[in-house]
């Protein structure tokens, strides 16, 4: 077997091992799992553990000449029983399929159709009708000034990889009408907003230990990624992601007023969890909602042509 990378997160390793039981049903011992997945036995028994938790007894176990072993067993296993998936899970994954299609390279959408054609066997007969429509699309979405992220799977690969092992990446950051700028930053999170990825956190100085400011990294904007081999103990301050926009600042709450020829445009969408519409007599809304990008919020309100406008700020009260 094939080493996998010893850098990998635990979840490619929970991937990989997976595939490899999966596409593999003999016995596969302990020791050369942790040799493939280049870790400790006692992480091969996590990965296990949560694979067990996933398929139940499906997966089989046991000892030889006192080497613990591991199975699964996709022969003798009922067909229903060999992976759950269900006709309306099938959907769903089709639907998630053609939402992500302007972001996926042409190999991803390869790789995942496939992957879909391989659950779609794995239906019971009573689902195999349906299960043969999977192709037969039945949404289609046409977002416009799409970002072809192709060119940047390696960065989202990278920045993944830091988040999870919380390491310190020297990025060179394009800014409009300004020279690209180098910075040391530590990412938190990715984030989309408005068909565009962004990557949360928090800018250091050339000690990796004092922290600048937060920042948010348009993912298309990064000209280059380099991983540090500096790790930081950085939390990403908490954020109220119910509210409208990236985080910037502290939440804010405004009231907007929409005039009537924009007001249906504005009721039928939601644009945060944290919100309230109120209709008008004049047959405008008010629209209450909080933020924490006050510009962003603003260039919103300014997109409306004199359409909208904010009428007050609300104080909200301190946190405890």
């Amino acid at each position: 077997m094939i080493k996998l990378d010893k850098d990998a997160s635990k979840g490619i390793k929970l991937l990989k091992l997976f595939q490899l039981l999966m596409l593999d049903s003999r016995k596969h011992y302990q020791t050369d799992l942790a040799d493939y997945l280049d870790c400790s036995a006692q992480t091969v028994i996590r990965l296990i553990k949560d694979i067990e938790e996933l398929i139940g007894p499906d997966l089989l176990s046991g000892t030889e000449d006192r080497r613990r072993w591991y199975q699964i067993d996709c022969v003798s296993s009922s067909r229903a029983r060999r992976l759950a998936v269900k006709n309306d899970e099938l959907r769903y994954l089709t639907l998630c399929r053609e939402f992500s299609d302007p972001y996926l390279t042409k190999e991803q959408k390869l790789q995942i159709d496939k992957s879909i054609l391989r659950f779609s066997m794995l239906l019971s007969d009573t689902d195999k009708e349906a299960a043969d429509k999977y192709n037969q699309k039945e949404f289609k979405f046409y977002p416009k000034g799409v970002i072809d992220y192709s060119p940047f799977m390696q960065t989202i690969d990278d920045l993944c990889l830091a988040i999870d092992e919380k390491r310190i990446c020297k990025v060179l950051y394009h800014t409009p009408q300004k020279e690209d700028k180098e910075h040391l930053f530590v990412p938190a999170r990715i984030a989309v907003l408005n068909g565009a990825f962004f990557a949360l956190g928090a800018v250091f100085e050339k000690d990796y230990k004092t922290k600048k400011h937060l920042v948010s990294f348009a993912i298309h904007r990064i000209r280059s990624l380099e991983l540090m081999n500096v790790k930081v103990d950085y939390e990403f301050p908490p954020y109220d992601d119910k509210a409208f926009g990236l985080p910037w600042h502290e939440p804010k709450t405004f009231v907007i007023e929409i005039d009537p020829s924009a007001s249906d445009y504005v009721k039928e969408r939601k644009w945060a969890d944290k919100q309230e519409l109120e209709d008008l007599a004049n047959g405008g809304v008010k629209l209450t909602i909080t933020t924490q990008s006050e510009p962003e919020l603003k260039a919103w309100v300014g997109s409306f042509l004199g359409k909208a406008k904010i009428i007050s700020e609300i104080s909200l009260p301190p946190n405890p």
